[in-house]
């Protein structure tokens, strides 16, 4: 029997991303529990920061899922996600990108509905674009911040300076700053929507 004298790729050649998470930054946990129907999650020390589908085609298309969810989180975006059919995918729902047309509509409405409204509903949860945060809210009373993740769970941490939460709504990469100045640096417990 001849062997084969083609190099066989290495993992870390195939998903370089995925290497580069594991090695410094967190970890992967592949297949369903009682705790997620979703095939695979990356995590680090702050917890789950993506999770895919609860299916997929291949263990390819897996592996390709999570690989383009941590470049993403890594800064190395290539902006596009699986595109398989899968009819028991987890839905998370993220602001949609607006055309200019569509902003600029926005924006006047957004104006209208500030004239007319004196005072925000301080219970209303603002959408954030993030791969890891799907909304968050803040008291300024309490220091209160709750950030809702696209898990679907929802963390308030407590004693948030007002300028820690203007930084974290001013950053263009909210998990980056969840992990960095939050996660770990504020008291923290999970809570149901509906709280206030």
């Amino acid at each position: 029997m001849a062997k084969s004298t083609a190099k066989s790729q290495q993992f870390e050649d195939l998903y370089p991303a995925i290497a580069e998470w594991i090695d410094t930054t967190g970890w992967i946990e592949l297949g369903q529990d009682d705790m997620s129907r979703s095939m695979a999650r990356v995590l680090d020390e702050g917890g789950l920061v993506w999770e895919g589908k609860s299916s997929y085609p291949s263990i390819n298309a897996l592996f390709e899922d999570v690989e383009r969810a941590v470049k993403k989180e890594l800064g190395n975006d290539d902006d596009g996600e699986y595109d398989g059919e899968d009819e028991d995918e987890i839905e998370v729902s993220k602001p949609q990108k607006k055309s200019a047309s569509s902003k600029a509509a926005s924006a006047k409405k957004t104006a209208s509905t500030k004239k007319s409204a004196s005072m925000p509903d301080p219970n209303a949860l603002i959408p954030v674009d993030s791969s890891m945060i799907q909304a968050v809210r803040y008291n300024a009373k309490t220091k209160e911040l709750d950030v809702l993740y696209n898990s679907g769970k929802v963390w308030c941490y407590s004693g948030v300076d007002k300028e820690e939460y203007e930084g974290l709504m001013k950053s263009s990469s909210k998990g980056s700053y969840m992990r960095s100045n939050i996660i770990g640096a504020y008291s923290e417990v999970p809570i149901k929507l509906g709280r206030r």
